[in-house]
């Protein structure tokens, strides 16, 4: 993403414009409207308060003047059901959030409205965004439903695996078909806040990423949309045949986080402390790169074997792990060797590290209470293990990571029995079985893919 400063003479309007309180009952809400062009903007609610919603605050909020080239501009309400306090009083005097872009230029923006409460969020906004954990999609869906009006364009970056079976099943089929769903293969940057409210940072940009849009014939009015909220880069690429099913199993986080969270840990004994957090995905050996390879494998033989019972069906976006992450970074990757390599010399992953938590002597524990277990193993992986249950593809290597990783959830949980979603947690995941699906040909009917 090419992200602008704002201008050296710019300055934000008084701040006493700006901190409008509005206060409900029950609720937090911080209020910085002001006067904003109305032509062709668009009001976009973000869901969440991490990582990216820092950086797309940071970007649709810009003034309208840092970036004339923008084809659309925005205005933002950002809905936070845990942390809508901890945000507005951690944002700065003005409300702006700072993003530092390492490979380009910063930018400098503001959300209009932070609130925990949906009724205000939702009404006026004709794009909704989710920007938080997948498995934090349900909950709040089932906020928002009163308030969703037909019409609305409901989006996820990244989608993960499973969210157009998630919006159906708690809009209902008729309000869901009469909105527009989209989703993102993956985020667009690799981003860490750096103060919470106020600063957040970009440390790599994708180069390209992919769009899946629901019902097609919005698929080019949405990648325009989707283009001009993210800038230059990453590309936006998407047909009107890209379709949920080619995103639910290309799922690059499902693939890659549980397979390295096991195979870095597999070693540890349980209770030793680190000395200082271990990288991540530049510490990827061989043992793990063929991990994660196998399970791509398995999402490959998914797709051929779908592809035999549903030729039409478009899933060109499935490909092999290597082949995203090179399409991904391109020239962030030093070595391209072999998947390991990749990992180890991508520049976007400079320092990043294995989630821990610190002891109270100083050093590091596995945090296995994190986003790649609580949403890419529910979300992602057993969805996509689901899948291959219902066209009855073999999986041992996604089974072991699986198996591995159920165990050291926290709390442990229970999806797969003896190579089966027949776990008391299914219930909890996004996986066709969850929904009632037994079979491929009600699956692929019911959700539109055919």
């Amino acid at each position: 993403m090419i992200l602008q400063h704002a201008p050296k003479n710019y300055s934000p309007e008084p701040t006493e414009l700006l901190l409008i309180g509005k206060q409900k009952s029950g609720s937090r809400c911080f209020d910085t409207s002001s006067a904003v062009s109305k032509d062709r903007q668009i009001q976009v609610l973000l869901c969440g308060c991490g990582n990216a919603v820092h950086v797309l605050a940071s970007y649709l909020g810009q003034h309208q003047s840092d970036d004339p080239s923008r084809a659309l501009t925005f205005k933002v309400n950002i809905l936070s059901l845990s942390h809508a306090d901890r945000f507005t009083k951690s944002l700065s005097l003005d409300g702006y959030i700072r993003c530092i872009n390492v490979g380009g230029k910063d930018t400098l923006g503001r959300a209009d409205l932070v609130t925990d409460d949906p009724s205000l969020a939702v009404p006026g906004c004709s794009v909704i965004l989710f920007a938080l954990p997948a498995d934090r999609h349900e909950v709040y869906l089932r906020a928002m439903v009163p308030y969703i009006k037909a019409g609305t364009t409901i989006g996820s970056m990244p989608g993960e695996s499973g969210f157009d079976l998630c919006v159906r099943d708690v809009l209902g089929p008729v309000l869901t078909d009469t909105c527009t769903l989209f989703s993102l293969e993956t985020l667009p940057w690799a981003c860490r806040i750096k103060t919470f409210g106020r600063v957040v940072e970009v440390l790599g940009t994708k180069k390209v990423v992919d769009l899946c849009v629901h019902p097609s014939r919005q698929c080019r009015t949405v990648q325009k949309l989707v283009q001009s909220m993210l800038g230059t880069l990453p590309v936006v690429e998407t047909t009107p045949t890209s379709n949920f099913l080619g995103s639910t199993i290309m799922n690059p986080n499902a693939i890659a986080h549980p397979a390295i969270m096991y195979g870095l840990l597999r070693h540890w004994d349980g209770k030793t402390p680190f000395d200082e957090p271990p990288l991540f995905y530049q510490a990827l050996d061989k043992f793990t790169a063929d991990v994660m390879a196998n399970v791509s494998n398995e999402i490959m033989q998914i797709k051929k074997t779908i592809l035999k019972f549903f030729p039409s069906v478009d899933l060109n976006v499935v490909r092999p792990i290597g082949e995203f992450f090179e399409e991904a970074y391109g020239e962030d990757i030093a070595d391209h060797s072999s998947l390991e390599r990749m990992f180890n010399t991508n520049k976007a992953y400079d320092g990043l590290t294995m989630p821990t938590q610190k002891t109270d002597s100083g050093r590091y524990l596995p945090l296995f209470d994190h986003r790649y277990l609580s949403e890419d193993l529910p979300c992602g992986l057993v969805v996509q293990k689901g899948i291959a249950e219902l066209v009855g593809v073999s999986t041992p290597s996604m089974n072991r990571v699986i198996y591995w990783s159920q165990a050291h959830c926290i709390p442990p949980k229970e999806y797969l029995v003896k190579g089966k979603l027949t776990g008391k947690d299914v219930a909890s995941t996004k996986a066709p079985q969850r929904y009632g699906f037994q079979d491929l040909a009600t699956f692929m009917k019911v959700n539109k893919y055919v």
